[in-house]
């Protein structure tokens, strides 16, 4: 299983637990094909913030493809937000290609955070849905 390899963050209190894993999960949603090693992600983070069954799919019911997610990363304490950007970033690469809603979420929440002058990119290969028309000559 993938481990999550957050960074050591300071403590995060259970409601911005519960609101990066929600992120996360739309994160992984957004291109509507969730691989193997993004679950296992997701799973891994769900394990080490100790959530039950019942917590994980109480976050999985809730996650919406069409929420705000600039204004729900707002909603997190400053301490949450190194956390968030490292969990996304971490989960956007734990298949080795960023797809450009993974980027698009990751964009959106940086500039919520001001961050928005940062590279996003990350180490994956970018899936942009381009065809590579010369890859026939």
């Amino acid at each position: 299983m993938v481990e999550a390899s957050i960074r050591p963050e300071p403590a995060v209190d259970r409601s911005d637990q519960i609101l990066i894993c929600q992120l996360v999960a739309e994160l992984l949603i957004v291109d509507a094909a969730v691989t193997i090693e993004e679950h296992e992600f997701l799973l891994a983070l769900f394990e080490r913030f100790g959530f039950d069954a019942d917590e994980r799919q109480a976050i999985y019911d809730s996650v919406n493809v069409d929420d705000d997610v600039a204004q729900r990363a707002r909603s997190l304490s400053p301490a949450s937000h190194e956390p968030l950007l490292a969990a996304l970033h971490d989960a956007a690469n734990a298949d080795g290609v960023l797809g450009r809603g993974e980027l698009d979420i990751i964009a959106k929440v940086r500039a919520a955070l001001g961050l928005d002058g940062e590279d996003a990119s990350g180490d994956g290969a970018v899936d942009d849905g381009a065809v590579d028309e010369s890859a026939g000559l």
